[in-house]
């Protein structure tokens, strides 16, 4: 993943990085105190959606971040949650219509 960061933001393969983090959401899954770390993992997983423009992969992390919320009741969760999908909806239209990430967006969907 750094290598694919430390570049020019214009050359970065966002969707790489999607996948690669869809790699780490599922690692962490499967670790018995996973659902802690899920979250914070889920959460950069749709910044990453976003970026590389998969709604597929942003609606399935929203909506196993918005269960874990539900089942463990952590409210500081929940508030980074409903911020966030404000900001999908401030970006959707790029996102919808494909282009790509600019810098003023990639600032708003850091993942790190």
């Amino acid at each position: 993943m750094i290598s694919e960061c430390d570049q020019n933001p214009a050359t970065v393969s966002w969707l790489r990085l999607c996948t690669l983090q869809s790699k780490v959401v599922e690692l962490v899954g499967q670790l018995s105190s996973g659902q802690l770390l899920l979250a914070r993992e889920l959460k950069s997983l749709v910044h990453l959606a976003q970026l590389a423009r998969r709604d597929d992969i942003l609606e399935n992390a929203l909506n196993r971040w918005d269960l874990i919320i539900l089942e463990l009741g952590v409210e500081r969760w929940r508030r980074e949650y409903n911020s966030l999908l404000q900001k999908l909806k401030k970006w959707k239209l790029k996102r919808m219509k494909n282009e790509i990430p600019q810098e003023e967006e990639i600032r708003q969907f850091l993942w790190l």
